[in-house]
């Protein structure tokens, strides 16, 4: 019986020569757009899917307020701040902002990255960031650097630096530590991370809104309801 059918859908296909290749090609182009949206759409919703927690943790952002159509994803370092001390549904809260920072070193060697400004409550946020060696000491002076490993490559050739003296924008910088290198399928990739002494005045002032802030609630809380309550 199936030959019968593979036999009479033959004849069909060679007695409409033309009507048959325009079905065909047009089968072969839906699934292939089908494959290929399919692939979009997956690569779309893993964005920081390698962080801990990332179902559970959100980017805030707020309406412009010179359009209904818009939106603002920056906001002030306090927000981030009111949020761990005033809302019990939040686990952790950070506030971070990212911007291109021209790197150089003695020998003249240079690079244009993108570079993280952030705190320690960074990685109470975002937990797997490793430190492969050095120390801590970029989150909390203002001439310490971390290099992520194709970072140090790129710029010395080795992951050997600790202690090496770099430029940052021109502001003198030492590299303290160097980290493992950042998935680049996220929000947050960077190839940098150090602290300013701008970064230290804003922490506190309400009125400066560069910063992301990100918060992960608690299991169990309700992300629309603690918007609402917000």
């Amino acid at each position: 019986m199936i030959q019968h059918y593979c036999k009479i859908a033959f004849r069909n296909i060679l007695k409409y020569k033309t009507q048959s290749i325009i079905s065909i090609i047009g089968l072969a182009v839906g699934f292939t757009c089908f494959a290929l949206s399919n692939l979009w759409i997956h690569y779309e919703i893993t964005y920081d899917k390698f962080y801990e927690g990332v179902e559970r943790t959100h980017l805030l952002y707020q309406e412009a307020t010179f359009s209904e159509s818009t939106f603002s994803t920056y906001s002030s370092y306090m927000l981030a701040t009111t949020l761990r001390q005033e809302f019990p549904e939040v686990e952790a809260a950070c506030a971070v902002y990212q911007r291109e920072t021209g790197l150089k070193t003695k020998e003249g060697k240079t690079a244009k990255v993108n570079c993280m400004y952030a705190d320690s409550t960074f990685l109470e946020v975002f937990q797997p960031t490793s430190i492969l060696s050095g120390s801590m000491e970029f989150l909390y002076s203002d001439n310490k650097i971390a290099l992520t490993e194709e970072t140090a490559m790129s710029l010395f050739g080795s992951t050997e630096v600790l202690g090496q003296e770099i430029e940052a924008n021109d502001t003198p910088k030492t590299v303290c530590a160097i980290l493992k290198n950042v998935e680049k399928h996220s929000n947050l990739y960077f190839a940098a991370w150090t602290m300013s002494s701008q970064f230290q005045k804003e922490k506190s002032e309400w009125g400066v809104h560069r910063f992301q802030t990100y918060v992960r609630l608690r299991k169990g809380v309700d992300a629309i309801s603690f918007q609402e309550k917000m």
